[in-house]
């Protein structure tokens, strides 16, 4: 009985880990950017490429991208020669391409240990969970499976300095809203349904390209495993076992208004309790400002229901970020400095400022399209960038950088 309270107890706490931050991944994994929809090329190298090599300037081995089909979408600049697949018919098919293998293979030098993916099935709506049918029929959700497990096949087989892919989607609070992005227009029962379906596809197809790797490897997935082949039933043995590792995640980005609200219809409190998922992931704008960027963490590992292959830091902040253009240096400060603090008080994988290069025309322009041609010129931007159009670094480049590099004390 008293183990029994005693485990009780323990599991009541508060989600930090006493005595990690020692153990704490290094601030070069921890301070993370991304690069996504670029308003403007600072090399002459690929869009993506280039993202990548500005991230990698702040000394972090951390990185965010997006993988789906319509790659030249996303990334349009200076691909002449190196071109985007014209029609992918798998996201293995666009992890082939010469631009992701360039990058993840570190021929660029940028040495990134992790990298998250903003992963949608090629040929698939990006949220086929908004219909119009209702659940998502079960071969829709079998081309989902596959694609992950052929995406994690290989991921897993690429010789690189990557020790671990977190693939995920973009905001799924605002997605599962499916149009009227309002706090209050929360999703109905059969869009819940089915999104839940959805990410256990996608978490299936993780867990069975693991298993895929495995087999292929006879479950001698390192030197230490060679006279002792792994079960490749065992995807937790897997994880352990294998240099390089694939996770599947949920992003979340409406957390505040669950905090005390049991019935808030998110994310957090609606689908997270009953859908095993390797990771959760937290775009924390509503409340990175706060204190209560604490509570919501909390609120995240407390519902988060883990696989057995789940890392060691389940939870991490995929966003947060302002316009530099036109907040207050002193409240870009303020706020960087509240989630890199808490962020490392609770344990967390890593923080990931939005964005490398900006995106956003300023104010409701709206985001860059790739029909626009590269603007350079920095008074018609929002300002979400760690490298500014001419190629210099923001302030919060220079700050992250210095942070990393020790310059700068940690925020306490």
């Amino acid at each position: 009985r008293l183990m029994l309270a005693l485990s009780a107890a323990c599991a009541a706490l508060p989600f930090v880990m006493a005595g990690s931050i020692a153990s704490a991944p290094p601030l070069s994994e921890f301070i993370a950017t991304q690069h996504f929809q670029p308003c403007y090329n600072v090399s002459m190298l690929p869009s993506l490429l280039d993202g990548a090599v500005q991230s990698a300037r702040l000394g972090s081995t951390s990185f965010k991208f997006g993988l789906k089909g319509t790659m030249s979408d996303m990334y349009p600049y200076n691909n002449d020669d190196a071109p985007w697949p014209e029609n992918p018919t798998s996201l293995a098919d666009v992890v082939a391409s010469s631009q992701v293998q360039k990058l993840l293979t570190n021929k660029l030098g940028t040495n990134f240990t992790t990298v998250t993916l903003w992963a949608y099935a090629v040929g698939e709506p990006d949220s086929p969970f908004c219909g119009p049918t209702w659940p998502i029929p079960p071969e829709k959700l079998a081309v989902h499976t596959q694609q992950l497990e052929d995406l994690t096949v290989s991921l897993m087989t690429l010789q690189s300095t990557v020790e671990s892919y977190w693939i995920e989607s973009w905001e799924n609070d605002w997605a599962t809203r499916c149009g009227p992005f309002g706090p209050t227009h929360v999703p109905s029962d059969a869009v819940r349904q089915a999104y839940a379906a959805w990410l256990t596809a996608r978490q299936t197809g993780v867990e069975r390209g693991r298993k895929s790797f495995c087999r292929m490897r006879k479950g001698r997935l390192s030197v230490a495993t060679t006279n002792s082949p792994v079960d490749c039933d065992d995807t937790a043995a897997i994880v352990a076992a294998a240099p390089t590792n694939v996770y599947l995640g949920a992003e979340v980005n409406l957390v505040a208004d669950c905090l005390t609200n049991t019935s808030c219809g998110n994310i957090v409190r609606e689908i997270l309790p009953t859908t095993p998922l390797d990771y959760v992931s937290y775009s924390s704008y509503d409340t990175m400002r706060l204190p209560q960027l604490a509570d919501a963490l909390d609120l995240i590992s407390s519902q988060h229901n883990q696989t057995l292959a789940s890392p060691e830091r389940p939870v991490f902040i995929t966003e947060f970020g302002l316009p530099l253009t036109t907040v207050d240096p002193t409240i870009v400060k303020q706020v960087v400095d509240n989630v890199l603090k808490i962020g490392r008080e609770k344990d967390l994988a890593r923080v990931h400022w939005w964005q490398t290069i900006n995106n956003e025309k300023l104010g409701n322009g709206g985001v860059c399209s790739a029909k626009d041609p590269p603007n350079h010129n920095p008074a018609t931007q929002n300002g979400f960038w760690t490298t500014k159009p001419d190629g210099t670094l923001s302030s919060v480049g220079v700050y992250l950088q210095d942070i990393i590099a020790g310059r700068q004390p940690f925020p306490s």
